[in-house]
Parts: structure tokens; sequence; C-alpha cells
């Protein structure tokens, strides 16, 4: 995660201001958290990527497969603990999502040279250039980085940790990706 992104983002659940705790940080915060002072909230960064979701546990409940593989992506003592409690508060109701967000991840990736998004593209070059964007559902990140090339800061959120993760392997200064709904 962008540092900067910190001044755009808001608690899920109250709407507050969120502080950061790093935990590892390199070119971008690889491993923290944020967390709402107001309602106590603690949203995990894993992999550069903030998990921006109310309830973290249900979250990987219908991701257990995930849930796992963000377990052993973890450096951090504290972020260790954290995916521990998380992963033991886990209540499957649900197929795990982890393959089927894979799979069209695959998908999006194999269609990036389509006529559909030479046409977006087309419809977008022709929009004003704005300070502020947000690809709502973005996946793998294809549009919010051809949008970063002519705006000012550019976020893209899904629900996909495995999209995002994919979206994040293009790295501009400003463009930022977040696992979050706006239904969590």
């Amino acid at each position: 995660m962008h540092e900067f992104s910190l001044n755009f983002l808001r608690c899920v659940r109250c709407g507050s201001k969120l502080d950061l705790d790093i935990l590892k940080k390199e070119t971008e915060i690889e491993e923290g958290f944020l967390e709402c002072k107001k309602c106590l909230s603690c949203f995990p960064i894993i992999k550069k990527i903030p998990i921006l979701w109310d309830d973290f546990s249900k979250y990987i409940s219908e991701r257990i497969t995930l849930g796992g593989k963000l377990f052993g992506f973890a450096s951090h003592d504290k972020m260790k603990k954290y995916l521990k409690h998380s992963l033991s508060n886990c209540r499957r109701k649900t197929d795990d999502r982890s393959s089927l967000e894979e799979r069209w991840s695959k998908i999006y990736q194999n269609s990036q040279k389509s006529k559909f998004y030479s046409m977006i593209r087309n419809e977008l070059d022709a929009l004003p250039k704005s300070g502020l964007v947000l690809e709502y559902g973005c996946s793998i990140g294809y549009m919010s980085s051809f949008l970063a090339d002519a705006n000012q800061n550019v976020f893209g959120i899904d629900r996909s940790f495995n999209a995002i993760s994919i979206a994040k392997k293009t790295s501009k200064d400003n463009l930022d990706y977040f696992v979050a709904d706006l239904l969590s």
C-alpha cells in the first residue's frame, strides 16, 4: 500500500479516519494494519494489499484456502497472531471461493487484448482527466492501470485478493488497490 492512500481511506464500519501500524515497509507498506481508534476495527495489510472488510473472519471463512496462504505470506509475529485468531473464528457456511476467484483472475488475464477492452479504453480516453478515479470491481486492474497513465490518483477495489495481487504487480506511484466490497 502506498502511504499517500491513507489520506483517502476511512473505516468501513464507522467512517472515521484510520491510523497506520507499519510492520514491514520497503517502497510501499508490505505488511501492517489500518486501525480505527473510534470503533477499534482493524484491517490487515498483507503483500502490500489492505483488506478493508468489516468482518475479516467472515471474509476468510468464504476463502479458507486463501486464509492459509495469507498466513504463509505473513512475516511479522503480530500479523501471524492476528491471522491465526481470525482463522480460528471462521465459520464455514459456504463453499471455498478461493479457486473460483483464481480461475476468474486467469480468465481476465487472458482477455486483456480483447476488442472489449480496446473499446472501453477509447471511451475512457474521451473523458476529462481527474484528480481522483475509483474503479469499483477492478479485478486484475487492467483498466485502473490504464487510467493511472492520465489521472492524478487512481484506486482499484475488488473483493478478490487473488485478482488484486495480480493488479499490484503493475506498480505505479499514483495507483493503489484494496480488497473491499460495498456490501461487506
